[in-house]
């Protein structure tokens, strides 16, 4: 692999671990892994099965799932590791 490559999948790596990981960037966090599996299916059944796929259905669904998430995240913000309480 060249260098521009391994920089490259290097800040792919550190842009998944900041996104999957609470404040501190150590420590993982269930809900944003649930958070950014629920967006790469949708990604996924979108382009996998673009003729049955209902966007609207799944987006409802998901968007419901996303507005709990958020919800889960704000709750346990003064518990997480690297918050300020």
């Amino acid at each position: 692999m060249t260098g521009w490559a391994a920089a490259a999948w290097a800040r792919v790596a550190r842009f998944l671990r900041e996104i999957t990981t609470a404040r501190d960037n150590q420590t993982s966090d269930l809900v944003r892994v649930t958070g950014l599996a629920c967006a790469v299916q949708f990604v996924w059944l979108g382009a996998a099965n673009w003729e049955r796929f209902d966007p609207v259905a799944y987006g409802t669904g998901a968007g419901l799932i996303l507005a709990a998430l958020g919800t889960a995240m704000r709750v346990a913000r003064p518990t997480e590791p690297g918050s300020d309480g």
